[in-house]
């Protein structure tokens, strides 16, 4: 018997070394994903302040498009080059002093972001609403802040890029690796934007119509310039390829499209497919659609579980997804996720919290607009003599507009599916603006003849 005894206490001794060493191989630790979307250039002291909370050694911060818009004095400014004081009275128009040159290096929600420290941002629709030119700058400053912006599905046509092949406009993904004490954890982020760029697609008989014109490459301005891919396809070979070639812990996939469409005939939200069809993807943080989404579980290829969460619009509010990593054999690996989109108190007096369009008194007076009538032109422009008339043409038809008149022409678009012609027009002389407008003005002409026959 004591023979016996000294066996199965040698044994012992021997055993809970080893499931001590078993225990402590299975390491746990939890990393917190941050997502926005569509803040449209509003930067909120809401979000900052949420921002400055944040434990950033275990968190990333990532957003997924629409970005930028003219919805912000600061980033009205930035993107035409003048500082704003109202709009006239008389006509379509506003009263305009230059400041800088137009969108010149970062946008200022861009260095915002950039000074938050975001991991990188995917490229929405909205940041195709410029020239091809400007586009790429954009994509550039973006990169030099030390802010990746990103789309897998967005290329270079070798034309424009002056390279020997086409090519993306970004990496089509980024690696991000979080330190831990049990050895960093590889995270994976793809991004990848919404095909339809341009105009929702028609009804015609209850169903929707494919219009062409809704793809960036057939766009007037991008063609032979830039184009994009399948989303889903484009996700699925990236999915593959980042799988073979890093093999990381989690892959998210941030893409700037909706889970619902926004309207019925807008075919360019693929958040479903996505979930369903694109393999090893744990979690897809979404955007487009200007909706909060908490949680939305999916069944995807081989019955993996993904999740699916989306923040907004306008810097409403944040998701925040919680992942819990358990490692076994040397291998990090997902074992539990949770998402949140988290609402932050409105604050009036922000007035990044708020729509930039001036539309009760109020507001236009806390962003310093007022309706300017001539006499009041005149008058401002005794004590600011560098004040310009900034007028927007809207014709019908292409016009030539006459040299004698002290006009200048800082920009024009055709939009022949509309049949309209915009010129974009700077004159310090208001009789000359006046003239102008009524001349070609559609909408002006509607209305002096609407009022001529009145009289």
């Amino acid at each position: 018997m004591k023979i016996k005894k000294k066996i199965l206490l040698t044994v012992s001794v021997l055993i809970l070394p080893i499931l001590f060493l078993s225990a402590c191989n299975d390491s746990k630790t939890e990393v917190n994903i941050y997502s926005t979307t569509d803040m449209h250039s509003h930067f909120p002291d809401s979000l900052k302040n949420y921002l400055s909370t944040i434990d950033r050694d275990k968190s990333l911060l990532i957003d997924c498009g629409d970005m930028t818009d003219i919805q912000t004095q600061d980033d009205s400014q930035w993107s035409s080059g003048v500082k704003e004081y109202g709009y006239l009275t008389e006509f379509n128009g506003r009263v305009v002093e230059k400041v800088s040159e137009p969108s010149v290096g970062i946008p200022p929600i861009g260095k915002n972001m950039a000074d938050e420290k975001y991991d990188m941002a995917t490229l929405g629709n909205h940041e195709f609403y410029t020239t091809p030119d400007k586009f790429k700058e954009l994509i550039d400053s973006f990169n030099k802040a030390g802010l990746p912006l990103m789309s897998a599905n967005t290329f270079f046509t070798k034309e424009f890029a002056k390279t020997k092949a086409d090519q993306r406009v970004s990496d089509p993904y980024l690696i991000k690796n979080i330190h831990t004490d049990d050895g960093d954890i590889k995270i994976a982020i793809i991004a990848v934007t919404t095909n339809t760029i341009n105009d929702e697609e028609p009804f015609k008989d209850g169903k929707v119509v494919l219009d062409e014109n809704v793809y960036i490459q057939n766009d007037p301005y991008f063609k032979g310039k830039v184009y994009m891919t399948d989303i889903v396809e484009e996700s699925i070979k990236i999915s593959k390829e980042v799988k073979e070639k890093e093999n990381p812990d989690m892959i998210i996939l941030a893409a700037h499209t909706g889970e619902q469409p926004k309207k019925p005939r807008h075919s360019g939200n693929r958040i479903q497919e996505l979930a369903k069809k694109v393999p090893n993807i744990d979690l897809i943080v979404a955007g487009h659609t200007h909706t909060f989404i908490d949680e939305h579980e999916y069944e995807g290829p081989n019955g993996k579980k993904v999740i699916v969460t989306q923040g907004g619009n306008h810097a409403k509010g944040i998701t925040k997804t919680t992942v819990n990593f358990e490692k076994k054999k040397d291998k990090w690996a997902v074992s539990s996720l949770t998402s949140k989109a988290e609402k932050f108190k409105a604050n009036k007096n922000d007035i990044e919290d708020d729509a930039f369009v001036p539309d009760t008194p109020e507001k236009m007076k806390r962003i310093n607009f007022q309706e300017i009538d001539k006499a009041q032109y005149l008058k401002m422009k005794k004590k600011k003599p560098n004040i310009l008339l900034d007028i927007v043409v809207i014709s019908d038809k292409k016009i030539t507009l006459p040299k004698d008149l002290d006009i200048e022409l800082r920009n024009e678009y055709e939009t022949p599916k509309d049949n309209q012609y915009l010129y974009y027009l700077y004159t310090k002389d208001y009789s000359t603006a006046k003239k102008i407008m009524e001349k070609y003005d559609i909408y002006t002409k509607d209305r002096v003849s609407e009022n001529k026959e009145i009289r």
